[in-house]
């Protein structure tokens, strides 16, 4: 259907990211149909946890891991990954440090990593920043976010 209305590349959701199995199923349909494999979304569930200053950060970061090997390991040229700050306890340096961790592993594994916008400017700012010298990383913009979340940042 995505093929015969026009579109030649597509995205899978969160869900796809953490399962090597449907990944791989789903770059086989792919390849079949002659489509391009563009991006997956990284696993969303605990997502906002790469920012907390508990075990469940490095268990997140351990989360991003599995992703990456799974596009890597199924030619997904890049990651999509939520930058949401933590709601109970946020530490800015140790999520960047986490995410430089994951991205010096992306890189590593020919997996590009681009941050998505979703409730927290100051965050994804300070991402951008962080990583503004880094060609493996880029930013993938979300209308629906800004509308709903960041209406009047810019």
């Amino acid at each position: 259907m995505i093929k015969n209305i026009g579109f030649d590349g597509f995205f899978t959701d969160h869900e796809t990211a953490n399962s090597p199995e449907e990944m791989a199923h789903v770059r086989n349909l792919a390849d079949k149909l002659g489509l391009e494999y563009e991006t997956s979304h990284a696993t969303i569930p605990g997502c906002d946890t790469i920012w907390s200053d508990q075990e469940i950060g490095e268990e997140y970061l351990d989360v991003l891991m599995r992703n990456i090997d799974n596009c890597h390991a199924n030619s997904v040229p890049i990651l999509v990954v939520h930058v949401q700050p933590y709601v109970l306890t946020a530490s800015l340096e140790l999520g960047l440090e986490r995410l430089d961790r994951a991205v010096k592993y992306a890189k590593a594994k020919n997996v590009k990593i681009a941050f998505e916008n979703i409730n927290s400017a100051e965050f994804l700012f300070a991402v951008m920043d962080y990583f503004k010298d880094d060609d493996n990383v880029g930013f993938c913009y979300d209308c629906g976010h800004e509308a709903f979340y960041t209406p009047d940042v810019r």
